[in-house]
Order: C-alpha cells, then structure tokens, then sequence
C-alpha cells in the first residue's frame, strides 16, 4: 500500500503489509506498523517508526525522531540534527557526513554500523570521546586535520573499526578497547573506564573511579574521588587529583603524581617517576631505577628494586631504599625528622644547598639507630635531625655544586699505617689503626698471621697519630713512635715479641717546634729524634726505648734553612744533617750524639735546582747528594762529611724525563738513577760516583702501568720494579746491569684489589708483595721469589678480624 501525506501535520498508519508512506510538509507522524515498509518524513519535524519487520526509515529535512522498532531496520535522518532508535533487532545507521553530522543515536549497540555515504576514509580517520555514557564519533573524511561531521551513540564506545565499501565507509563500534586513541571521560558517579591498546586520555571526574590505560603510552587523570588508576604497559602518566587515590604504574617508565590525600603510589615495573604530593603518602618504586618525591606530608617510601633516588620532602618520613645502591636526596629541612631504615655501605645522601666538613656531622647511635645531627651553618645549633636504622659509626661529607653528600659507614675504617719488625725475627709485621683510636698489631711468617694483637688506643687520652715504627732502644724489635700534634706530647711504644711492653712519656713538644724525623745520632743502634722550631732552631732527643735520656739544643739556620735529609756523611754510623737555604746554600752539620761537632758551609746550587735525594754513588759507606736543575741537567756532589770532595754533572735529562728513584740497580753497592719518560719509557743510569758509566734503555711501561715499589724481589742485591696498572695486571722487573734480566708477569687482579707495600715478610732476602682489597677489607701476601708467587696467603680482613 502507497500512502501519502499533505504539507501540513499528518498522522499516518499503515497496514500490514508493505507500506510505502510518504509525510511530505508538516511535522508529521508516520507510523508502519507491520511488514517490511518504507517511510519517508520529507520536511519537517517528522516522528517515523517502523514497527514490526525489516524497515527503511528517511527523516529528510528538519529535526527528526526515527525509531526503528522490531526488524533489521535501515535508519537515514537526513538533513539537521536527529534523534535515532534503531530498536530490537541489528540495524543499520545511514547518511552523507553532512547529514549525520549532529545525531544522536539513542540506542547503538553492539553489532550495528553506522554508513557514511559519499565519501571513503580509514579507521585513523575517526576519534572517539567519551562522556557521562555518551560518545562523541569526530570524522575527518578528508585527512585535513579537522572533524568534518560529529555525532554521538548512547554508551561507552571504545574502538571503532572502518570498512570501505565502494563509495561509502561503514563504521562499526565496539565497547571493547581497539587500537586507537581514545579521549574517555567519567561522569559525577562512580565510573570504570578502560583504554585498551593506543594513547589513551582518561578523565575519571568526580566520584571513586576505576581507570586504566591498558596499552600504550596513557593519560590517567582522576580528578575528584578516592580513585584507582592503573597505567597498564607502556610510559604512562598517572594523576590522582583530590582524594586517596591508588595508582599503579605498570609496565614502562611511568609518572604518577598524588596531589592532594593520602595516596599510594606503585611504579612497577620501568624506571618511574613517583611524586606524593601533599598529605601522607605511600610510594613503591618496584623494580629498576626510580625517583621517589613524598612531597608534604609524613610520607612512606619505598625504593625497591635498582639504584633509587629518595627525597621524603617535608614532614616526618620514612625512606626505605630496598635494593640496589640508593641515594637519598632533600635539603636539610626536609630530612629533619625523617628515618632511612635501610642505609647501606656504599649508599649516600645528599643534603641540597648546604656546605660543610664532617665535623658538623653528630652520630649517635642507640638501640640499633643511630641518630644523625648536622650544623650546615657553623652556629652551633642542629638544622636538622634525622635517624638512620642501624648503628653507623663514621661519617664523609664531600660537598659540591648541588650541596653536601654524605658516606655513612657501619663498620670501623682500619688502614695499614706502617710495616715494622715488631718481634724481632726478621719477618716485617703490620700495624694496623682504626679511625676510633684502636691500634693492632699483625705478627707475620710470611703470608700467615701468627697472631693480631690490641696494642693500644691513640685517642682515649689526646688525640695521637703514628709517626713511625723504628727500633729506639736497638733491641732488634722495632717500637712505634706517636704524637699528639694538639698537645704536643710525643710517646713510643716499645715493643718485644709482638706486644707491647711499655709505653712511655717521652717528652712535650713546645710551641713551634715539630719532629723533623729519626735517625741514630750516637751510634747505639737505636733510633733517636730529630726536632725543628718554626724559627729555625734545631733539637736532638737521644732516646733510650721511651726515654730521652738527653733534649739538646743543637743550634739554628735561621727559619730560611730547610732540613732536606738526615743521613751519614761520614761513615762514623751516626746521622748527620743536611740543610738547604732559599738561596740555594748548602750546609752539613756533622753530629756525635745530640752535638754538631761540625757546621760547614759546602757550596751553593742556584735556586732553580733542587736536592733529588742522597744516596751512596761511590761505595765509601758516606751519603752523596743527587742534584736535578729546572732544566733536566743533574749533579752529583760526592762527600766526605760537611767537604764535598768531587761536584759532577752527570748528564741531562731529556724533554718529558724525570727521576723516578735511585736505588742500587747493578749490584755493585753503588746507587744508581731510574729515569722514567712521559711516554712510559724507562732507563736506567749506572752510577760510578759521579759520573754516568751508562745510560741504558730498560724497556717501556704499557698503557697504564706505573712502577708502584723499588725493591729487591730475587735477593741478588739488586733493586727490581714492581709495575702495575694498579687495577689488572701485576708485573715484575728484575734488574740486572741497568737492564732488565726479565719482565715476568706476576698475576691479575680480580675487582677490589690494589697493590700496596713491598717488604720482606718471610724473613728471605727478598721483597714480598702485601695487596688490600677496597670493596671487602681482605688483606693479602704473595709471598715472591723473583717474578714468581710462592706463595699467595689471606692475610686477614681490616673490617672483621683486626685483634
């Protein structure tokens, strides 16, 4: 049946049949009731409903309201804006973009396509924003950047799909996430909004929302309410706004920021950056390395896996690191108050915009804490107090650009300060100080601890140092000598089988004066003491063990004199002191005991050279003196007591040469000179007196490698080098003639350890090698025989088993 309508407002029913119904003007009301009809609004503000079958509905010109009912229904609004229901069954939307552009379609769902006629485009085309359980369908037909039709479904519709079909493009909806990126909004309710796969923006809006980003790089933003946001995978941003919100980063390098209320923070996954806001917060970094800010509040932070960087912010915090080495970070006021309750060796913390000294740094540890005051300003008063879990006894702080960082160290810091033979038996052994005071002693056999011994304290009374292990009472057990530079008050601790059997006053340092060092001045076979006033004058302490049995004034240079070496000049076995004036002046007093039984001039070098060392270059058991000019020139002064009896030049240098030690390196009991180029070579001039008998080239140092000690490692009598790179390779030279009799590779070094001592420990002839690993405190002797480890022992350990 064909039914048609008037210009003005009909009401129109058809059959049920297939109707065909035509509305024409007016705002008409058309209705198809059963059968497979077609109906056509034509202008105005029609109502079309299709009823019962598979209908095509046409709203034409105007606002219009077409509602499919039952059936498979085609829907077309035509021009304006209108309002759709397609009804039960799957139906299928219609128009030209400018048509469509301003519908509504009341009740899309799943299934059903939109049919944009005329024009073809892809799915990246289409943009879907989401609001109060609408969606907003932006189409850019043309790719210009800009939507040329908008439309809106009824539901949450979160993917789109786009099919060409000749001349038109269908677009098929899906609540599920597809892959594109979405714009969702919540409403002023409790809303649960899903991104799915794309670069998501998601507004949660009021009320306690549940949101989640799922693929891709998000935006999650909860606005009002106590929500829940999680980033899903990918570098996502994570905004909690006002309330307690719980965010979760995921997988990728996230960013999630609290703002205001108590918020829980967790990064997951990727290096994420964590911020509280204000209130008290709960901050997670997960693994890999993240940035923890708690912001204003008492936050809780918690590092976990990776190299972390904490900074509570303001208020009473508590910062857990968790594994890795963490760095703890905030200006002085922020950490008043705060608790690190994982600090670890090796971890740091970094005060911003603060200068100071480790002095201004108070530790006091109680009850498994130890409580940290710090005075960043001098006046005197704390600036801020922090506890660190864990009883930390010492503390560095190194200041730079950003502030002042601080090492905290739980274990005490023991260093070998001086090797000596503290038993009398040959063998060299270690003193070993702590930084609390405490001195021990290790009596070695070679590579093997026969016992470590508490000899002491050097600050429970005063504030003592070691000076020097020497033998002062000539009893074959060499004593320790120690100061107290405050006070002035100089002590020996003498020594016999290891332990210490007495430890003595031996006098008190004046204002001014310093000890200079120590030598036998009387030939006893005990060590005595040399002592210099800031004015010039010059004192001997003759010491028996502890005792000075004499403090002699010896006379005065004049403070323009500096004591360049105390040696023996004239083979009497007594120490003879050698001084040098600004000037270039050069001065011997001969010395019997605590007397100069001589002071004589001895000639002038010209300021610009200076006294390389002296040593022994023509085998008279008498002490020469090695000259070396600005320029590179070198001379040898050989002496007979305060006479120079010969002055040489022995050679010159050339450009980027220096003097790298004098030592016997021939085996002829004269010294010789080792030369060292910037480049890494290496040559040694053998010494008659004076003169360069020979200039020999000695081999070259790979990259990297320094010569770290002069010792005779092969006991021929002959100095050999020890060459290392001081974090790999360990090399030996054995000397022989001014050449190298051989180059032998000693070992590698695994991580930590370094080369430091060369000395006799096993009593042998010949020099040993004592090694110190910084990461663990292991101490070890390799026992040598040339170029070869006899023997390789674990000494001890400086953090764990010093007495």
């Amino acid at each position: 049946m064909e039914l048609t309508g008037t210009k003005k407002k009909d009401l129109l029913v058809g059959t049920g049949d297939n109707d065909t119904i035509s509305g024409l003007g007016g705002n008409d009301t058309i209705t198809g009731a059963a059968g497979d009809d077609v109906l056509y609004g034509d202008a105005g503000r029609d109502r079309l409903t299709g009823g019962a079958g598979n209908d095509l509905l046409f709203g034409g010109d105007g606002s219009d309201t077409l509602e499919g009912s039952e059936g498979a229904d085609t829907l077309d609004g035509g021009a304006a804006s209108d309002t759709i229901y397609g009804g039960t069954g799957t139906d299928q939307f219609q128009g030209s973009a400018g048509d469509l552009d301003g519908d509504h379609f009341a009740d899309f769902e799943d299934g059903e396509t939109v049919r944009v006629t005329g024009v073809t485009f892809s799915g990246s085309n289409v943009t879907l924003s989401t609001s109060g359980g609408v969606t907003t369908v932006s189409v850019d037909t043309n790719g210009d950047g800009a939507a040329d039709t908008s439309f809106t479904l009824e539901g949450t519709f979160l993917s789109v799909t786009a099919i060409q079909s000749g001349a038109d493009t269908s677009l098929q909806f899906s609540t599920d996430s597809g892959t594109n990126a979405d714009t969702l909004s919540g409403t002023n309710n409790t809303d649960t909004l899903s991104g799915g796969v794309g670069d998501d923006l998601i507004y949660g809006g009021k009320g306690n929302d549940s949101l989640a980003g799922d693929g891709d790089n998000d935006q999650v933003y909860g606005e009002e309410g106590n929500d829940t946001l999680d980033g899903g995978t990918g570098n996502d941003l994570l905004d909690g706004g006002i309330g307690a919100d719980s965010m979760a980063g995921g997988d990728g390098d996230d960013t999630l920021s609290g703002n205001a209320g108590d918020d829980t923070l967790m990064g997951d996954a990727g290096a994420d950056d964590l911020a509280g806001g204000d209130d008290a917060d709960t901050l997670s970094g997960g693994a890999d390395n993240d940035t923890l800010d708690g912001g204003a509040g008492d936050d809780s932070l918690d590092g976990g896996a990776g190299n972390d960087s904490l900074s509570g912010g303001d208020g009473a915090d508590t910062l857990l690191g968790g594994d890795g080495v963490d760095t703890f970070q905030g200006s002085a006021a922020e950490f008043d108050g705060d608790l690190v309750s994982d600090l670890a060796n090796g971890e740091s913390m970094l005060i911003k915009g603060a200068s100071f000294a480790n002095d201004a740094v108070t530790l006091t540890a109680s009850n498994g804490n130890t409580a940290i005051a710090i005075d960043t300003n001098g006046d005197g008063t704390a600036d801020a107090s922090f506890t660190l879990g864990g009883t930390f006894k010492t503390v560095t702080a190194t200041s730079g650009a950003e502030g002042t960082t601080l090492s905290f160290s739980s274990r005490t810091e023991w260093s070998i300060k001086a090797a000596g033979d503290f038993n009398g038996d040959g063998d060299q052994d270690l003193a070993v100080a702590a930084d609390t005071g405490d001195v021990s002693l290790w009596t070695l056999d070679g590579a093997t601890a026969t016992a470590k011994t508490l000899a002491g304290n050097l600050t429970n009374v005063g504030n003592f140092s070691i000076h020097s292990a020497e033998d002062f009472d000539g009893d074959g057990d060499d004593d320790i000598l120690i100061q107290d530079t405050d006070a002035g008050v100089v002590s020996v601790w003498e020594m016999q089988g290891g332990s210490v059997v007495a430890k003595d006053f031996s006098g008190l340092l004046g204002a001014g004066w310093k000890i200079v060092d120590t030598a036998d001045f009387d030939a006893d076979g005990g060590h005595d003491i040399l002592l210099r006033n800031d004015d010039g004058a010059v004192s001997v302490w003759i010491m028996d063990g502890g005792t000075a049995t004499e403090k002699t004034y010896v006379g005065n240079m004049g403070s323009e004199w500096t004591v360049e070496a105390v040696t023996d000049f004239n083979a009497d076995n007594k120490a003879d002191i050698l001084f040098r004036s600004q000037t270039g002046d050069v001065s011997v007093w001969e010395m019997d005991g605590a007397t100069a039984t001589t002071k004589a001039y001895v000639g002038n070098m010209s300021s610009d050279w200076t006294v390389e060392t002296t040593a022994d270059f023509n085998v008279d058991s008498k002490s020469d003196i090695l000259f070396r000019s600005q320029t590179g020139d070198v001379s040898v002064w050989e002496m007979d007591g305060a006479s120079a009896t010969t002055k040489s030049y022995a050679g010159k240098l050339g450009d980027g040469w220096s003097i790298e030690a004098v030592d016997d390196f021939t085996a002829d009991g004269k010294a010789d000179i080792l030369t060292k180029s910037s480049s890494g070579d290496v040559s040694v001039w053998e010494m008659d007196g004076g003169t360069a008998a020979a200039k020999t080239y000695t081999g070259k140092l790979g990259t990297g490698m320094n010569i770290e000690q002069i010792a005779d490692f092969n006991g021929d009598g002959s100095a050999d080098l020890l060459v290392s790179d001081d974090s790999t390779v360990v090399s030996v030279w054995e000397m022989d003639a001014g050449g190298t009799s051989e180059k032998a590779f000693v070992a590698s070094l695994s991580d930590g350890w370094k080369t430091g001592l060369a000395e006799d420990f096993n009593g042998d002839g010949k020099a040993d090698i004592q090694l110190e690993n910084t990461s663990t405190g292991q101490v070890s002797i390799w026992e040598m025989d040339g170029g070869e480890v006899t023997t390789a022992g674990l000494t001890g350990n400086l953090w764990t088993d010093l007495v």
